[in-house]
């Protein structure tokens, strides 16, 4: 990950890397360790253990909250090569933020990129107006991400929402596959009609 993220230029910067090990990673503990005092990065496991104890804790209490004052609240996950994720994510923030709260973060690392999941929060002074805000939240986060050079999904799928976006999810080569098996196992068309490939 440092390898991928020096180029980007923003080792310099505050960021937080919370990297998590099973009991049988001990190599790629001590490597990341090594790899941390070689960047001059500080190591501590206390971010990861508070990570760790409360990542699947939800606040309904506060969900509900914004619910009831008519704020809509999504996430978004998207994908760009090490060469374009920085800019992904300028271009998100600064597109949306105006409009709405927007926040994310990196993370499902590979050698050729990473996914960005972002969420964003947000209301008018009407039902109508604040749903008309999220869809143009949606459409221009679509956009972005498509100018910026990424892939409008990641390990979420595709969706309802991102249907019109569709063929910036996938390769064609993926999407004649698909319609070759769709055939071959639902010739009629019964199952699921009308979503990703007819």
């Amino acid at each position: 990950i440092f390898k991928w993220l020096e180029p980007l230029g923003i080792i310099s910067h505050q960021w937080l890397l919370i990297a998590v090990f099973e009991p049988n990673q001990q190599n790629q503990f001590d490597q990341t360790q090594k790899l941390a005092k070689t960047a001059r990065v500080k190591s501590q496991p206390l971010p990861a253990q508070n990570w760790q104890q409360k990542r699947f804790q939800w606040n309904t209490a506060k969900a509900e909250a914004l619910h009831q004052e008519g704020c809509f609240v999504d996430t978004l996950d998207m994908w760009a090569p090490w060469d374009r994720i920085s800019d992904l994510y300028k271009n998100i923030v600064d597109t949306c933020s105006p409009m709405a709260m927007t926040m994310g973060h990196l993370s499902h690392f590979d050698q050729e990129g990473a996914c960005l999941y972002v969420i964003f929060a947000g209301k008018k002074n009407s039902p109508l107006n604040t749903l008309k805000l999220y869809e143009s939240i949606w459409q221009r986060a679509m956009q972005t991400c498509i100018n910026s050079g990424g892939r409008i999904n990641h390990h979420h799928g595709l969706g309802l929402a991102k249907l019109p976006w569709k063929y910036h999810a996938y390769s064609m080569r993926w999407f004649n596959h698909h319609s070759y098996l769709k055939e071959q196992l639902d010739p009629k068309g019964i199952m699921n009609p009308g979503k990703i490939t007819g």
